[in-house]
């Protein structure tokens, strides 16, 4: 279960996907948790690092993941062999990837506000995911990680991709459409969103 902080977070992300309007997207879902095809799998601890075998993905496709500041974002989508219907989980946002003088792809991109952590809350964890052997996202005790939904004020700016809002950091409106900074004209994707040429928010790190 979410702490009261990681929880105001999701019902602000929640309010920001329901005013998009993009008309490109694809498997448009709401960050619900509510609305989940299947429960978080267990994480398996040793010491202060913590495995999930089988974390969720935006659906049963071939997905390339990494976690930034406690979000999830997924790039791919390609129909996994073997089996016959992706299904989707609807507490994903996702968009078409757009590559900067590219022609489509047909690749997604998808980003999850409320992914899982060991004790259930993203403060003290800096996560991320692998692909050896399988899909896993492993988390370490890190008391210095920054994430969606840190306490901000004028001296402790959040996250590139991040506003401060109700002195708490949650991200901009999603419109995920990139997986690199060399995705977007403006050089800058954060949360898989491009970022606007004329965004120069102070920040203290983020995706690359």
């Amino acid at each position: 279960m979410l702490d009261g902080d990681r929880t105001t977070v999701v019902l602000v992300v929640l309010a920001l996907v329901a005013a998009c309007s993009s008309g490109d997207r694809t498997g448009r879902a709401t960050p619900d948790r509510g609305r989940r095809q299947q429960p978080a799998a267990p994480f398996a601890c040793e010491k202060d690092e913590c495995v999930q075998r089988h974390p969720r993905l935006p659906d049963d496709g071939e997905w390339r993941c990494s976690d930034v500041g406690g979000a999830a974002v997924c790039v791919g989508g390609d129909d996994a062999a073997g089996i016959p219907k992706s299904v989707r989980d609807p507490s994903w946002v996702c968009g078409l990837r757009r590559i900067l003088d590219a022609a489509p792809s047909g690749e997604r991109v998808c980003v999850d506000f409320a992914s899982e952590f060991p004790d259930g809350n993203a403060r003290g964890w800096s996560c991320r995911y692998t692909a050896e052997n399988g899909q896993f996202r492993v988390c370490r005790r890190d008391a210095g990680a920054h994430q969606v939904g840190d306490p901000c004020d004028a001296g402790r700016p959040c996250l590139d991709g991040l506003s401060c809002a109700r002195a708490r950091c949650v991200p901009e409106r999603p419109a995920p459409s990139c997986a690199f900074d060399r995705d977007c004209a403006s050089r800058a994707c954060r949360f898989g969103t491009c970022r606007a040429d004329n965004d120069t928010r102070p920040a203290i790190g983020g995706p690359r």
